[in-house]
């Protein structure tokens, strides 16, 4: 899995992309110990990524489909 390091903390502190890349721009997100200002970097799962000391931890989300079964009722009637 290979993401651009903006969207990554995007997606970890729940911020814009615009609010990310200002992070970035400050100076404030380090790669393996490595400051980053380049907002089109790629990081991958191996990579530490941190903001203020703190890393950064991102959650993959998972989506389930279920079907319901033929002639089970799902809704109920006022």
């Amino acid at each position: 899995m290979s993401i651009r390091i903006d969207k990554y903390v995007e997606e970890c502190l729940h911020l814009t992309r615009k609010e990310a890349k200002e992070l970035l721009k400050k100076k404030l997100v380090s790669v393996n110990g490595n400051i980053i200002t380049d907002c089109g970097f790629h990081v991958n799962e191996n990579d530490i990524i941190q903001y203020k000391g703190q890393q950064l931890l991102f959650k993959k989300y998972r989506y389930y489909v279920l079907n319901k079964p033929e002639g089970l009722l799902s809704a109920k009637e006022a």
